[in-house]
C-alpha cells in the first residue's frame, strides 16, 4: 500500500491540483488496475482480476467458483489490506506529521463495494495503533481508543483544546468528515468524543484540574453547564472542581446533599463574608457565568445557594477558630491573634442577627463563657464551670493547674440558667469540673504527671477520699467511676518508699494486697494504702477487694515462671505445689492452669508443662523415649513430687502421641547417627507389632482372617467411639514418618534396585520382602519380618502396590532381560509376572491405568516366558511365532487377555503389521540372506498380504528376490513375459542373478521364484512387460495427420473455455446472457425449464452420450437463428455485435458461461439441430478441430432412429418435423460421472443446483424487463419426470401503462429507432449519422411509466416504474469527438428507471404452462402513494446495459445505458490509466453519464416532482451522498444540470405552493434546531424557501455554493428591506429567534436597526430602533411581566418566548444601543406612578381596596414584594410610596423602626393589646420576605414588640399610659409572652429593653393583685419560706420559678434575705399582726428557727421594737432577761409576764 507524497512548490494551485490526483486511489494487482477505491491510497494485492484486469471479482451474485474468488478478495482486503494500511499510517508519521495532507490519507465518504468493507476493516484494525495526534505533552501519536475529539463546535473550542491538554486528556483535532467516519465506522471499541458529558467525567476522576488557570476554568466549567437545564445540574455536573470563589480557588460542584457548599452572595453579604472567601462565589466572573450560577442555585439541586441565615448559621465556625467548636476551653486574644474574631466583626456579626435568629442557643456549640484563666468556655450543660470560693488555697492552685474552668466572678455572670453551667466545689463537683477538661484517658495522664506534684496528688485524693462526700449517697456512681480514673493513688512497683508511683484505679484493676505476701511480687496492681479510712472508702464505695492467694499466684507468680532465677523458681513453684489442696478450694480452676503450666525443668533445662511430660518409672515409656527431652529433672524426679505431678497430667502409659513421637526421634536421628535411627526403629516397629491392635480405628477386613478380627474388636471394644478420626491420622502420620528399617543392597543381582543408602525411610515407601520382585525398582523393602496383620494393614504394607509403582518395576525389568538366560531369574520372573499382571488386571477402567499407559509406552514390558518384548513384537493369537520379530503370548497368561488388550496389545495381526514385519525383518538382515525358515515366513506373510479384503497401498512392503535377501516390493518386478527371458538370457541367469533386459543396461531384481505373479501384482511389484513397453514407445500427437508434429503457439479449445469459465461467475448472471441473446434476437419471450426427466439411453448416437440423457436446463425464446448467428455460434467469442448498433451481446464470450453446468450444449432452432462437445470425445466422427455437429432435421427421420437421442427436445412445439419458430436451448447438467473426467470444469451440477439458480434468479428477473426492448415475457418451469407436466414457478411481464411524454423536436423519432420499431436493417453508421444531425441546445428526451407484473409463489404483485430516457447529440458539450471512432462508435442515448410503488394483486394467475393467458392479462394500474415511502422499493440501484450488471451505484435509480463494458459484463470500462481503445471506452462512459445520464435523470425528477408531489417518496429519488468514480461525477453533473438549465424540482408553499428552480429558491438552513417550522412560517410570509431536506440541502451548497442559502444575515436583509407579514404570532417569533442565531457579543447593532420583528405583550409587534428613537420596550419575565402587564403592555416583550430568545433579547438591550430595557428597580420605580395611583405618592398611609378604583390587587403587591425580594438590594428608593400592607387595609410607607409587627399567628388577646396600645400587625394573609424588612416591620419576639411600644410612645416613661383600655387577661398574656426565658438567655433584650419591661404595668401585686409597674414604687420578691398572710404589695406575685428567675437576675428586682425581710417588713409592722394569731405564731416560729441557724441574728433581732410590753409599747427583746428562754418555751403569755 502507497501514497503519493506531491513535491512542494510555490504555486497553490499546483498543490490542490496535485492532492485532487491523490485522492483518486486505485487498485494495483502489482500493475495498476483501472479500479478507482476512492481511497487517498493505491491498494496493491494478489487479487482474483477479471480476466482484462478491469476489475476484481466481488458480488454477491455468483456462485461456485465466482463466489470462492470473491470471498478470497473480500477477506484479502479484510484481514491484509485493512492491517497494512495501519502500518501505513504509522509509517507516514515522520515523513507528513499531523498535517492536513497526513489526515486527508484517510478514507472518508461514502464506498462502494468491496471498498466498503475495506474501510470499515481499516476502522476496526487502527484502534489501538498511535494514528492520530495530539498536543498532549508537547505532541505524540495516540491511538483512537486513548483519543478524544475535540468539540468543534463550541464557541471557545480552541480555549477548550487547551484547558483539556493541560489536564492530560489525549484531545485531537480532525476534520469533521474523518471524526463522522470514524463514529460510524469504528464498531469494535467506543470512541472517546469531548462533549460535555465526557468533560465532566474526565474532570470527576482527573488530578490534575489544579494546574488550570482561572481562565480555563472558567472556560470548562461553562462548557460542562451548556447542555444542562438548572434543574439537571445536580444530578449531572456533580463533583466538578469549577466553582470559582472569592478567594480565587475553586471549588467541586455536586449535589445538594454532598460535599461542601457554596453561596451566592449580594454585595452587602460579599463584604460580611470576606472572611470566608473560600465558600464564597466570586462575583468578578463573567456575567452570563454568574447569571447561570445565581439561576442553578435558586433551583435548589446543587451545592450552590443563595445565602441565608441558616446558611450564616453553618457557616460560623469559620469566623472564630474552627478548633473552638465543641472545646470547653479556648483562649480568646483578637489583638494578639489575628484568627480570634475581632469586636468590630462582632458588632457587624450581630448587627446582621439582630433581626434574623430568634434563638442564639444554636451557637451553644461555642465557648462564649469567661473563666479565670481568660478562657471561653462552652455554655452546655454537661460542661459546668467551678465555684471555688469555699476551697482552700492549695486546692484551688492544683485544680487551675489541671485546667479546671473556674468561673471569672469579676464578669459578673448572672444567668436564670446559670446553675445548668455552674456547680459548686464539693466532691462531685470536683470530679465534674477536672472531667470537663481531661475526659481521656491520656489527657487525664498529661494532665496529672506533667501538671501535678506528688504532694498535690496526695492533697486531691485526701480531698476527693473524704467520707463526707459518701455520706447519703452524695457521690454517684458516675462521680465514682471518674474518680477511679485519676492517676490520684499510690501503687506498689517503686524502687523505694520514697519513689512511689500512682495509678488509676481502672486500667488495670487494683487490688488491695493479699496478707502475709512478700512485697516481692506486688507490682501497681496493689494499692499503697496512706490509712485504714481510705482502705475502707475504697473498699466500700470503690469496690476494691482484697486479692485472694489463689488469683495473686495465678496473676503475679505463674505467669512469670520463665523470668524467675532457677532457685527462686524451684522454690516458690515447690511452695505453690504443697498449698495446691487450699489454693484448689480458693480457685476450682488453678489446678487445671498449673497442669498447662510450663514450669517443670527437663533434662536440657528447658521447661515444660506436666501434661507433656512423661513417667521415667514405667520401662516401656523410657525405653521408646530414651534420649528424649520427656521426662522431669533435678528436685522434680523425687517419688512424691511425681506423684504431685500425676495429678496434674504426668503422662504413665504409652498413647499413639507416644509412638509419633518416638518416630519423631528416629527420623531425627537419622540425619546425625543412621545405626542409631536404624538400632531405635527396630525397637519402634518391635513395639508395634505387639501393641498396634491397641488402636485399630476400623475393624479388619474378611481376607484378615478371623483371629485378627477377634483381637481387633477385643482391642477396640473399650475405646470410645471418638477416638476415630484421631486413630486414622495417627496411622496417616505415622506412615508419613521417616523411621522403619528397610535394606540397603538387593539380595538378587538381576533385581532392580534404587541408588539410594539410607537404612530407614516412611512405611508408606516400603514393602514387605514379599512384594521385592513388585516393588524394588522404586520402593524400600522392610528390613525385618512384619507378623502383625493389622500394624501391615494400617501401615499399606497390606494393599497392593500403585500402577506407577508396577509399570516402573516393569520398565525396569525389562531394559536389560529382552532374553532371559538364567534359570533363576526365569524362576523368578514365571513366579512374579502373573502376581503382577493380576494387579494390573484389577486397574482397568481407572486412572491409575492412564499411568500405566503412559510409562510403559514404547518400552520393553511384555513377559512372553523367555524375555520381555514390545507392543509391537507381540500378539496375542499368532499363526507363528517369529521371534524376535513376532512373538505370540504364552498359554499360561492368556487369562490376562483384557489387560492386554488395555494395553495395546494385538489381538490378530492385520495387513499393515504383517507389512512392518517385513520391514523390521528387513532393517534387521540388512543386505544379508535370509535363512529357510525366515525365507517360509516370508513367503507366507507375502501370500497372506495379497489375500487381505483390505489393502493400503501406501503401506511399504518388502518382499525377497531370488538373492534371498528382502527388497522393497516397489523396486521388484515379476515375470510376465517368460518368452523373452527363453529366447534372450541363459537360464543359468535368471535362477540366481538379475538381469540385464533391454538395451539401456536397466538392471532389474527379480522378485523370488515362489511368490506368483498375482501376489506380486497386488503388492506392488511391477510388471516386466509393461515396463518394457514403456520403455520402447516415443510420444506423438496421434490426432495430426501425416509424418509431420504440429508446432507452434497454440491453446485448447477445452483450456480456453476453462478460462473463460474463470472469467464469467457462476450464478444468475448465466441466465441474464441466454436472455440477453433473446434481447438481441429480438424475441418477445424467454421461458427457462428444469426437466429432471431421466430419458433413454439405448438409441444414442455413441455409448459416451448415454451420460447425458439426464436432467438438463431448457431454455426457449420465440426467435430463430439466422445464418450470421449460427456462424457467430460457431466463432464463440468475436465481437460481430458491435456493427449492430442495437445489440447488447448477441453469442459473445458471455454464452460461454453455460459451460459452468454442462459439456454439451445443445439447441434446435429453424431446421437445425447444433451440439457442442470441446472435449471431442462424447460425439462421433468429431475432432478438437471441429469439436461440434449440426442436423438439418427437416425432412430426415432422425427421431425415428434415434428416439432416445432426440426425444428430450419435444418441448415448447418442437417435434423435429417440421421448422421450429423459435430456439430451444439444451443444457444437460454434469452428473457426477462425467464431472470427474471433464477437462473443462469438474464441478457437479445437479437439479437443486439450478432451482437455487432459479431462486436467486427470480428476486432479480423483474427488474431484468425494464430496459429491454424486445422480451416483454420471462417464465420459469419445473418438470419433475417424465409423465408429470410443467409447472410454473415464477414469471414477469412487462407493459407500458402510459403514453410516452416527451418533447417534441423534429428529431424525436430517434426513440422509435431505438426500440427498434423503424428500425428497417439501418446499421450502425447510418443511425450514428443520423444521429448526429440532431445538434441542439437540449438534449431530447422523454419519461414513461411500465409495469412490471410479477407472478411467484409468494403471490402476484405490480410493481409501477417511471423511466425517462435521453439521446445526445453530436457535438453535445464539445463532445464532438464522441462519433469519429469508427472501431467505437456507440450510441449516446442513456434511461433512467425509479421503482415508484408496489401492490399486491388479488386474483391468482394459473399454474400452467398457458403463456398466453398470462401475457393477455393486465393488472389495474396501482395508485402512487404520497405519505409513505414503505412499500417503495429502497435497494440500492444498479447499472444497466440493458440486463442488470453487478454493479451497485449507490443511487436510488438504475441507470441504463450503452456502456462500455468488460468482456464478463461484471464492471464497465472507467479509469485514466489507458491508452487508446481502453482510453476511448472510459471516455465514453464517462461522456454518457455526465452529458446524457444527469439530464435524463434531472428530467426524471421533474417528472416525479409533477407526478406525486412534495413529499418524503419524491424526495427519496435524490442522490444525496456521493460515491466512488465515475458515479459520484454524474450525480455532480446532475445538480450542475438542475442549477443550469433551470430544472423546476424544488417545491415552495409560498404564494399557494409551486414547483421552482434552484435559482429562484432559497434553501433552508438546517443549523437551526427548528427549520422546518421557520421553512413554514417564511413560507407564509412569501419568502420562496425550498421544502427540502437536509442532505438535499448540503448536497446543492457543496455542487452550487452561488445558490442562494440562508442565514439569519440573509433573513434580517430581507426583512428589513420588505416588511412581511407574518399570520402565525409564533412564526413571527421563530423568525426572531432565527434572526438572533448569530448574535454576538458585542453586538452589532447596525444589522438589527429596522428589524420588524419585536413581539410585544397586547399583540403587536414593533422594530428593533436605535435607543430614544422611540418608546423604551421593557424586556422582563415572570413575576417582573406580571407587575407591568396590565398597564403598559405595549411596552413589555411578549412573554412567550423562548428562554433562549429571552437571554438573547436581554443581551441586546444591555448593550443599551437599542430602545429595549432590561426592567430595574430604578426604572420601576419611576415607573410606579403609572402603576400606582398618582395621588398615593409621598402619601404616609392610604387605604387601600384591592383591584378596585385603580388601586393595585392583592397579587399584583404580592408580586412587586417578591419582585423586591429578588431584585431590590436598597428600600429606601420605594420610601416615597406606601407599599407596606397592614391589618387594617391600609398601606404605609417603609419608615425605619416603626410599630408594624409582623403577624406571628398572635392570639386574640395579644392581637387586640398591640392594637389598642397603637401597633400596627402586617396582614398575616400576606408574607412579606426581605433582607431590609426588619429595618421597617419589628419582629414578632419579645424585642420587636417592645421596640413597637417606643415608637408609639417615643419614650420608655410614657409606656404605661399605653395600656389604659387593656384588660387584665390582655396584660398577663402579655406578661407571659415577654416573661420567656428564651428573650433571656440569647441575650435579646439590651438595658433599654429592660427598662421599657419594667414600665409595663403587668405584674401583680402580692396583696391587693393589682397590676402595676416594676420601677414606681420599687418592688421586691418574695423570700422562700414566708408566710403568705405577712406579705404587703410591695412584693411582685410570681406564677412559676422561671419568672422569679428572670425577675432576679434580668431586671434586676430584689429577693431579701429573711433576716432582712423580718427586719425591715415584720418586726417593724408587727402591730399589723398582734390581731392575726396565726401570723404571729408563724413569726414568732420563724424568728426561732433563724437563731437555731445562725446565733449572730439574734444580736439583729434583740434592737428591733417587736415585743408588746404591758404598757402597750413595743420594746426591744434586750431590755428583757432571758430572750432565749423566752423564744424558746413559744408562748406570747410568757414573754408578756417578763
Amino acid at each position: 500500500m502507497t501514497f503519493h507524497r506531491h513535491k512542494h512548490n510555490n504555486s497553490g494551485n499546483n498543490t490542490n491540483r496535485n492532492w485532487d490526483v491523490l485522492k483518486q486511489g486505485r487498485a494495483f494487482c502489482f500493475l495498476p488496475l483501472p479500479v478507482k477505491t476512492g481511497m487517498a491510497v493505491q491498494v496493491n494485492g494478489f487479487f482474483e482480476v477479471s480476466s482484462n484486469r478491469r476489475g476484481i471479482w466481488y458480488g454477491a451474485d455468483m456462485d461456485r467458483a465466482g463466489r470462492i474468488r470473491s470471498t478470497w478478495n473480500r477477506l484479502l482486503l479484510e484481514d491484509v489490506v485493512a492491517p497494512s494500511f495501519a502500518q501505513l499510517l504509522l509509517g507516514v508519521q515522520g515523513l507528513l506529521g499531523p498535517t492536513k495532507l497526513y489526515y486527508s490519507l484517510w478514507p472518508t465518504g461514502s464506498f462502494e463495494e468491496p471498498w466498503n468493507i475495506l474501510v470499515e476493516h481499516i476502522y476496526r484494525h487502527i484502534g489501538d495503533l498511535p494514528v492520530f495526534y495530539s498536543n498532549l505533552e508537547g505532541g505524540k501519536w495516540v491511538s483512537p481508543m486513548e483519543a478524544f475529539i475535540h468539540d468543534e463546535e463550541f464557541s471557545k473550542s480552541k480555549e477548550l483544546g487547551e484547558a483539556l491538554l493541560q489536564l492530560g486528556l489525549p484531545v485531537v483535532r480532525l476534520p469533521n468528515a474523518l471524526s463522522n467516519m470514524l463514529l460510524k465506522c469504528a464498531s469494535n471499541f467506543q470512541q472517546n468524543v469531548v462533549t460535555p458529558h465526557l468533560v465532566r467525567h474526565y474532570l470527576r476522576e482527573c488530578e490534575k484540574s489544579c494546574i488550570l488557570n482561572r481562565s480555563y476554568k472558567l472556560i470548562l466549567l461553562e462548557y460542562c453547564l451548556e447542555d444542562l437545564i438548572d434543574a439537571d445540574v445536580g444530578r449531572h455536573a456533580y463533583n466538578l472542581p469549577l466553582l470559582p470563589l472569592a478567594s480565587g480557588d475553586f471549588g467541586f460542584l455536586c449535589d445538594s446533599a454532598k460535599r461542601i457548599s457554596y453561596f451566592i452572595c449580594n454585595e452587602q453579604e460579599y463584604v460580611l463574608l470576606k472572611q470566608i472567601s473560600d465558600r464564597v462565589i466570586d462575583r468578578n466572573i463573567p456575567f452570563n457565568i454568574l447569571s447561570r450560577l445565581s439561576a442553578i442555585a435558586k433551583a435548589s439541586t446543587t451545592n450552590l445557594l443563595v445565602f441565608n441565615l441558616n446558611s450564616f448559621l453553618q457557616l460560623f465556625p469559620k469566623f472564630v477558630p474552627a478548633e473552638w467548636k465543641y472545646k470547653t476551653e479556648v483562649f480568646w486574644d483578637p489583638d494578639s491573634n489575628s484568627n480570634h474574631p475581632t469586636f468590630s466583626w462582632f458588632v457587624l456579626f450581630w448587627k446582621y442577627l439582630e433581626n434574623q435568629c430568634e434563638k442564639l442557643s444554636l451557637f451553644g456549640d461555642w465557648p462564649i463563657l469567661p473563666s479565670l484563666s481568660g478562657h471561653l468556655y462552652r455554655p452546655y450543660g454537661h460542661s459546668k464551670l467551678l465555684n471555688v470560693e469555699k476551697l482552700s488555697e492549695r486546692m484551688q492552685d492544683l485544680l487551675v493547674k489541671i485546667g479546671c474552668k473556674i468561673l471569672n466572678r469579676g464578669y459578673f455572670i448572672e444567668h436564670p440558667d446559670l446553675y445548668h453551667y455552674v456547680c459548686d466545689a464539693d466532691g462531685a463537683g470536683v470530679l465534674e469540673s477536672i472531667f470537663d477538661v481531661v475526659s481521656s484517658d491520656d489527657s487525664i495522664r498529661q494532665a496529672f504527671l506533667l501538671c501535678l506534684e506528688a504532694k498535690e496528688r496526695d492533697e486531691l485524693r485526701r480531698f476527693l477520699l473524704d467520707p463526707q462526700w459518701y455520706i447519703g449517697d452524695r457521690m454517684a456512681e458516675s462521680y465514682i467511676w471518674k474518680c477511679k480514673r485519676l492517676p490520684i493513688y499510690r501503687v506498689y512497683g517503686g524502687e523505694s518508699a520514697e519513689n512511689f508511683q500512682f495509678s488509676d484505679l481502672e486500667n488495670p484493676q487494683k487490688y488491695l494486697p493479699p496478707l502475709d505476701c512478700p512485697e516481692l511480687f506486688l507490682c501497681g496492681e496493689f494499692i499503697r494504702s496512706s490509712s485504714p479510712t481510705e482502705e475502707e472508702v475504697l473498699n466500700k464505695y470503690y469496690g476494691i477487694d482484697r486479692m485472694v492467694k489463689a488469683c495473686f499466684y495465678k496473676q503475679q507468680v505463674l505467669n512469670r515462671v520463665r523470668e524467675l532465677q532457677p532457685e527462686i523458681r524451684d522454690s516458690i513453684m515447690l511452695s505453690i505445689l504443697q498449698e495446691l489442696p487450699q489454693l484448689c478450694i480458693e480457685d476450682a480452676s488453678f489446678r487445671e492452669g498449673l497442669r498447662n503450666l510450663e514450669f517443670v525443668p527437663t533434662s536440657s533445662g528447658s521447661l515444660k508443662c506436666p501434661s507433656l511430660l512423661y513417667d521415667p518409672r514405667n520401662e516401656e515409656l523410657f525405653a521408646l523415649l530414651e534420649y528424649s527431652d520427656s521426662f522431669p529433672s533435678n528436685v522434680f524426679q523425687e517419688s512424691g513430687i511425681l506423684d504431685m505431678l500425676q495429678s496434674l497430667g504426668l503422662r504413665t502409659y504409652v498413647s499413639p502421641e507416644t509412638v509419633i513421637q518416638s518416630a519423631r526421634q528416629v527420623e531425627q536421628l537419622m540425619r546425625d547417627d543412621q545405626q542409631r535411627a536404624c538400632s531405635r526403629g527396630q525397637v519402634l516397629l518391635s513395639y508395634l507389632e505387639v501393641n498396634a491392635s491397641k488402636w485399630l480405628p476400623n475393624p479388619p477386613t474378611d481376607n484378615q482372617g478371623t483371629v485378627n478380627r477377634m483381637f481387633s474388636r477385643a482391642a477396640t471394644a473399650f475405646k470410645p467411639r471418638t477416638l476415630k478420626t484421631d486413630l486414622e491420622k495417627f496411622w496417616s502420620d505415622l506412615r508419613l514418618i521417616c523411621w522403619c528399617p528397610v535394606l540397603v543392597s538387593s539380595p538378587y543381582q538381576s533385581l532392580p534396585w534404587p541408588a539410594v543408602s539410607s537404612v530407614v525411610a516412611p512405611p508408606k515407601l516400603v514393602r514387605l520382602y514379599s512384594d521385592l520382585w513388585l516393588v524394588s525398582a522404586t520402593m524400600r523393602i522392610l528390613d525385618g519380618e512384619c507378623s502383625s496383620s493389622a500394624l501391615s494393614y494400617h501401615l499399606g504394607w497390606s494393599s497392593p502396590p500403585g500402577g506407577s509403582v508396577i509399570a516402573a518395576q516393569l520398565l525396569e525389568l525389562g531394559k536389560n532381560n529382552e532374553i532371559v538366560t538364567d534359570p533363576v531369574l526365569r524362576q523368578e520372573l514365571a513366579l512374579s509376572m502373573p502376581r503382577i499382571y493380576s494387579i494390573l488386571m484389577g486397574m482397568i477402567s481407572t486412572d491409575e491405568m492412564d499411568i500405566v499407559k503412559a510409562v510403559l509406552e514404547g518400552c520393553r514390558w511384555v513377559w512372553v516366558g523367555d524375555g520381555f518384548a514390545t507392543l509391537d513384537e507381540v500378539v496375542l493369537n499368532g499363526p507363528l511365532h517369529l521371534a524376535p520379530y513376532m512373538r505370540v503370548i504364552p498359554v499360561d497368561l492368556a487369562v490376562f487377555r483384557d489387560l492386554f488388550l488395555e494395553l495395546g496389545i494385538l489381538e490378530f495381526l492385520k495387513a499393515s503389521d504383517y507389512a512392518n514385519i517385513l520391514c523390521r525383518m528387513a532393517t534387521r538382515k540388512g543386505s544379508d540372506p535370509l535363512d529357510a525358515q525366515e525365507i517360509r515366513a516370508t513367503i507366507l506373510i507375502a501370500q497372506h498380504l495379497a489375500e487381505a479384503p483390505f489393502y493400503d497401498e501406501k503401506i511399504k512392503i518388502c518382499l525377497p528376490d531370488v538373492m534371498l535377501r528382502l527388497i522393497t516390493a516397489s523396486d521388484l518386478v515379476y515375470n510376465d513375459a517368460p518368452w523373452l527371458i527363453s529366447s534372450e538370457v541363459p537360464d543359468s541367469m535368471f535362477g540366481n542373478a538379475s538381469l540385464v533386459l533391454s538395451a539401456k543396461g536397466t538392471v532389474q531384481k527379480f522378485v523370488h521364484g515362489n511368490i506368483s505373479n498375482d501376489v506380486a501384482e497386488k503388492l506392488g511389484v511391477r510388471s516386466l512387460r509393461r515396463m518394457l513397453l514403456a520403455e520402447s514407445a516415443d510420444s506423438m500427437n496421434l490426432s495430426l495427420s501425416g509424418a509431420a508434429e504440429a508446432f507452434g503457439q497454440h491453446e485448447a479449445l477445452t483450456t480456453r473455455l476453462k478460462h473463460i469459465l474463470e472469467m464469467y461467475a457462476d450464478g444468475p448472471g448465466i441466465l441474464f446472457e441466454l436472455v440477453q441473446n433473446a434481447e438481441d434476437a429480438r424475441a418477445s419471450e424467454v421461458v427457462f425449464l428444469l426437466d429432471k426427466t431421466q430419458y433413454g439411453t439405448s438409441s444414442v448416437l455413441s455409448p459416451e452420450m448415454a451420460d447425458w440423457q439426464g436432467s438438463a436446463l431448457y431454455c426457449f425464446n420465440d426467435s430463430v437463428f439466422s445464418p450470421q448467428d449460427l456462424y457467430a455460434i460457431s466463432r464463440i467469442g468475436q465481437e460481430s455485435k458491435l456493427e449492430k448498433p442495437f445489440a447488447i451481446g448477441r453469442f459473445g464470450l458471455g454464452f460461454n458461461c453455460v459451460y459452468h453446468f454442462t459439456d454439451l450444449p445443445t439447441f434446435v432452432s429453424g431446421e437445425n439441430i447444433v451440439m457442442f462437445d470441446p472435449q471431442a470425445c462424447n460425439l462421433p466422427g468429431i475432432s478438437p478441430s471441429h469439436p461440434g455437429l449440426r442436423i438439418k432435421f427437416v425432412g430426415r427421420r432422425i427421431l425415428e432412429q434415434f428416439p432416445d437421442q432426440f426425444s428430450p427436445f419435444l418441448h415448447f412445439g418442437c417435434d423435429l418435423q417440421h421448422s421450429f419458430p423459435g430456439t430451444l436451448f439444451r443444457f444437460p447438467l454434469r452428473s457426477a460421472n462425467v464431472a470427474s473426467r471433464s477437462q473443462i470444469k469438474k464441478e457437479v451440477y445437479a437439479p437443486e443446483d439450478v432451482i437455487s439458480l432459479f431462486s436467486s434468479f427470480s428476486e432479480l428477473v423483474s427488474e431484468t424487463l425494464l430496459f429491454l426492448r424486445n422480451v416483454k415475457t420471462i417464465s420459469i418451469f419445473i418438470k419433475e419426470g417424465g409423465t408429470s407436466e410443467m409447472q410454473l414457478l415464477h414469471r414477469v411481464q412487462k407493459h407500458s401503462v402510459s403514453e410516452a411524454e416527451a418533447e417534441t423536436t423534429p428529431f424525436h423519432n430517434m426513440f422509435s429507432l431505438m426500440h427498434g420499431n423503424q428500425q428497417d436493417g439501418m446499421d450502425k453508421d447510418q443511425f450514428l449519422s443520423k444521429l448526429s444531425k440532431s445538434v441542439g441546445t437540449d438534449l431530447p428526451w422523454k419519461c414513461e411509466k411500465i409495469m412490471v407484473t410479477e407472478q411467484g409463489s409468494s403471490g402476484d404483485k405490480s410493481h409501477l416504474w417511471l423511466t425517462s430516457e435521453c439521446l445526445a447529440g453530436g457535438h453535445v458539450k464539445g463532445n464532438s469527438a464522441s462519433f469519429s471512432s469508427k472501431s467505437n462508435r456507440c450510441v449516446p442515448w442513456a434511461c433512467i428507471a425509479s421503482h415508484l410503488h408496489s401492490v399486491k394483486l388479488e386474483r391468482k394467475l394459473t399454474t400452467c404452462g398457458n403463456i398466453e393467458e398470462f401475457c393477455a392479462t393486465t393488472p389495474d394500474i396501482p395508485q402512487v402513494p404520497v405519505t409513505s415511502i414503505e412499500d417503495r422499493n429502497n435497494s440500492g440501484g444498479r447499472a444497466f446495459c440493458f440486463l442488470p450488471l453487478p454493479i451497485y451505484t449507490g443511487l436510488p435509480v438504475h441507470v441504463n445505458a450503452y456502456f462500455e463494458l468488460s468482456s464478463n459484463r461484471r464492471d464497465i470500462w472507467f479509469g485514466n490509466d489507458m491508452a487508446g481503445g481502453g482510453k476511448k471506452r472510459s471516455e465514453w462512459n464517462k461522456y454518457l453519464l455526465e452529458d446524457v445520464v444527469a439530464p435524463a435523470y434531472g428530467r426524471l425528477l421533474e417528472k416525479v416532482a409533477l407526478e406525486i408531489g412534495p413529499c418524503d417518496l419524491f424526495f427519496s429519488f435524490w442522490p444525496t451522498t456521493i460515491g466512488l468514480e465515475p458515479w459520484a461525477s454524474m450525480v455532480q453533473k446532475l445538480y450542475l444540470y438542475i442549477a443550469d438549465f433551470g430544472v423546476r424540482v424544488l417545491y415552495t408553499k409560498a404564494r399557494g405552493g409551486q414547483w421552482i428552480s434552484t435559482k429562484q429558491a432559497i434553501f433552508p438552513d438546517f443549523s437551526f434546531d427548528k427549520a422546518c417550522e421557520l421553512v413554514e412560517a417564511l413560507s407564509d410570509a412569501g419568502l420562496p424557501v425550498a421544502s427540502a431536506p437536509k442532505p438535499l440541502v448540503d448536497k446543492f451548497r457543496e455542487v452550487c455554493p452561488s445558490l442562494h442559502f440562508l442565514t439569519p444575515q440573509l433573513l434580517r436583509t430581507l426583512l428589513i428591506r420588505r416588511k412581511r407579514g407574518f399570520r402565525d404570532r409564533n412564526a413571527m417569533i421563530m423568525t426572531l429567534e432565527y434572526c438572533l442565531l448569530d448574535l454576538k457579543n458585542p453586538v452589532q447593532s447596525d444589522s438589527f436597526f429596522g428589524l420588524p420583528l419585536v413581539p410585544l405583550s397586547n399583540g403587536s409587534v414593533t422594530t428593533f430602533e436605535k435607543r430614544g428613537v422611540s418608546e423604551r420596550v421593557y424586556v422582563v419575565c415572570g413575576d417582573e411581566y406580571s407587575l407591568l402587564a396590565d398597564s403598559i403592555p405595549h411596552q413589555l416583550v411578549d412573554c412567550r418566548i423562548s428562554d433562549g430568545l429571552y437571554r438573547k433579547l436581554c443581551d441586546i438591550a444591555r448593550s443599551e444601543d437599542f430602545n429595549l430595557s432590561v426592567l430595574t428597580c430604578h426604572l420601576l420605580e419611576k415607573l410606579l406612578w403609572r402603576l400606582l395611583p398618582a395621588e398615593w405618592q409621598h402619601a404616609k398611609q392610604v387605604i387601600w381596596d384591592p383591584g378596585h378604583q385603580g388601586q393595585p390587587s392583592l397579587e399584583w403587591m404580592r408580586l412587586l414584594w417578591s419582585y423586591l425580594n429578588s431584585c431590590c438590594d436598597d428600600l429606601s428608593m420605594f420610601s416615597k410610596w406606601p407599599i407596606l400592607p397592614v391589618g387594617n387595609n391600609h398601606l404605609l410607607q417603609l419608615v425605619e423602626n416603626s410599630n408594624v409587627i409582623k403577624d406571628d399567628g398572635w392570639s386574640e388577646n395579644m392581637s387586640s393589646l398591640l392594637l389598642k396600645a397603637g401597633c400596627l400587625i402586617l396582614r398575616h394573609d400576606f408574607p412579606l420576605e426581605h433582607g431590609q424588612l426588619k429595618n421597617y416591620v419589628q419582629s414578632s419576639t419579645a424585642t420587636g414588640v417592645l421596640n413597637a411600644l417606643l415608637a408609639v410612645a417615643g419614650n420608655p416613661e410614657y409606656i404605661e399610659g399605653l395600656f389604659s383600655d387593656a384588660s387584665e387577661g390582655e396584660m398577663h398574656e402579655l406578661r407571659s409572652f415577654i416573661l420567656q426565658s428564651k428573650w433571656f438567655c440569647d441575650d435579646l433584650l439590651d438595658d433599654l429593653h429592660i427598662d421599657i419591661i419594667k414600665n409595663i404595668p403587668m405584674f401583680e401585686s402580692f396583696r391587693s393583685r393589682r397590676l402595676e409597674c416594676l420601677s414606681k414604687p420599687t418592688k421586691w420578691l418574695t423570700p422562700d419560706g414566708v408566710h403568705e398572710d405577712i406579705l404587703n404589695d410591695d412584693f411582685v406575685r410570681m406564677e412559676s420559678e422561671k419568672e422569679r428567675i428572670i425577675l432576679r437576675k434580668y431586671l434586676d428586682i430584689r429577693e431579701p434575705s429573711r433576716v432582712e425581710f423580718y427586719k425591715n417588713y415584720v418586726l417593724n409592722h408587727m402591730p399589723e399582726f398582734i390581731s392575726q394569731d396565726r401570723s404571729l405564731f408563724a413569726i414568732l416560729h420563724d424568728i426561732k428557727l433563724l437563731m437555731e441557724e445562725d446565733n449572730s441574728i439574734k444580736t439583729g433581732i434583740s434592737t428591733v421594737r417587736f415585743v408588746l410590753a404591758r404598757s402597750g409599747d413595743w420594746k426591744e427583746p434586750s431590755r428583757y432577761v432571758c430572750f432565749t428562754t423566752i423564744l424558746s418555751k413559744n408562748t406570747w403569755d410568757e414573754a408578756l409576764l417578763n
